[in-house]
């Protein structure tokens, strides 16, 4: 699987125990919340949707919404569209996926 990055592609494989691995890198653990965000085209790029669908999953509870930061500019959280397509590529169900999305979203209130 290939993610696009701002700059370039990123391929990352799916394991047996449905974690993943960058490049033969060790797997990605989980770690502390990220800080870093996507921008709108680099959400659409990670899942290959187009604009529409992106904000009918948002709407639909099965993507996590952007964060806004004033007046037009608005990101994602990396970690959450990371996290929401690990479970889609480990075939989790709709409901599964909106759960965690409402998980996610709730722990941003807490940090």
């Amino acid at each position: 699987m290939y993610l696009k990055g701002p700059n370039s592609f990123i391929q990352y494989q799916a394991t047996a125990d449905n974690t993943m691995t960058l490049d033969n890198q060790p797997q990605i653990e989980q770690a502390a919340p990220s800080f870093k965000f996507l921008s709108k085209s680099d959400v659409i790029g990670v899942f290959g949707f187009s604009r529409s669908t992106l904000y009918r999953r948002v709407d639909d509870g099965l993507l996590p919404p952007a964060v806004n930061f004033g007046g037009n500019y608005s990101r994602w959280v990396a970690s959450e569209v990371e996290a929401v397509f690990r479970a889609m590529v480990a075939g989790k169900s709709q409901s599964d996926v909106k759960a965690l999305v409402v998980g996610l979203v709730e722990q941003r209130q807490t940090h």
